[in-house]
Order: C-alpha cells, then sequence, then structure tokens
C-alpha cells in the first residue's frame, strides 16, 4: 500500500487529505446547522493510521503525518477566519465569508468520502 519512497499510498494519501479537511471544518459546519458524527471522524483517524501501518509504516509516523495535515487544515481555516475579521468592515465581507464557509460545508457534505459525516440542516 506505500509507494516506493516509504510516503502514503495515494489512495491513503486522498483519504488523509480528505479527513483532514472534515475534521478541520466540523466546528465551522456545526455553526452553520450541520450535525457532524465526531465520533465517526474519530474511527475514521484510526482506521487511516492502521491502514498506513498496515502498509508497512510505522504507527508514530502514520500518526504524527495525519496530526500535521489536520493541524495544516485547522491553520488553513484559522487563517481564513482571521482574514475575515479583519475584513469584517462591511455586511458584504460578511456575507461573501459566510457564504463561502456554507458552500465548504456544502462540498464536504456531497463528497463521497466525507459526505457520510456531515448531515446538512433541516
Amino acid at each position: 500500500m506505500l509507494v516506493a519512497d516509504g510516503g502514503l499510498s495515494s489512495d491513503l494519501q486522498k483519504q488523509y487529505d480528505r479527513l483532514s479537511v472534515a475534521y478541520s471544518m466540523a466546528d465551522t459546519c456545526r455553526q452553520h446547522g450541520w450535525d457532524v458524527d465526531m465520533a465517526g471522524l474519530e474511527e475514521w483517524k484510526v482506521a487511516a493510521v492502521d491502514r498506513a501501518v498496515e502498509g508497512g509504516m510505522d504507527r508514530t509516523e502514520a500518526q504524527e503525518r495525519l496530526d500535521t495535515r489536520i493541524q495544516r487544515e485547522y491553520d488553513d481555516v484559522r487563517e481564513t477566519f482571521e482574514e475575515a475579521a479583519r475584513m469584517a468592515q462591511s455586511r458584504d465581507h460578511v456575507t461573501r465569508f459566510n457564504r463561502r464557509m456554507k458552500r465548504d460545508c456544502e462540498r464536504i457534505g456531497k463528497d463521497e468520502m466525507t459526505g457520510g459525516y456531515f448531515y446538512p440542516p433541516e
């Protein structure tokens, strides 16, 4: 399952990427009325690390890679929030920011890998 250079397989890298985005956006999506299955996301984190270990990666390294990826996504989300706060001088900026976050949640909710953990507002 691992590529020759000792990295993650493309399938597992895709899982790490999607899981990281979903995990980092969970709080934001909840603020926009989405129900998020955090227990399911936690189980997915464990399963993704297990798959990396099954593919020959050290468990500590696999966990560190996932944690680092999630932290990077959290940092990106936080930076987006901070930028929006600086730009919040007008109602238009706030509206655009909220629309962007809602679109991101909708995208995550429709994604084949992450959609099963995100339930849209009724």
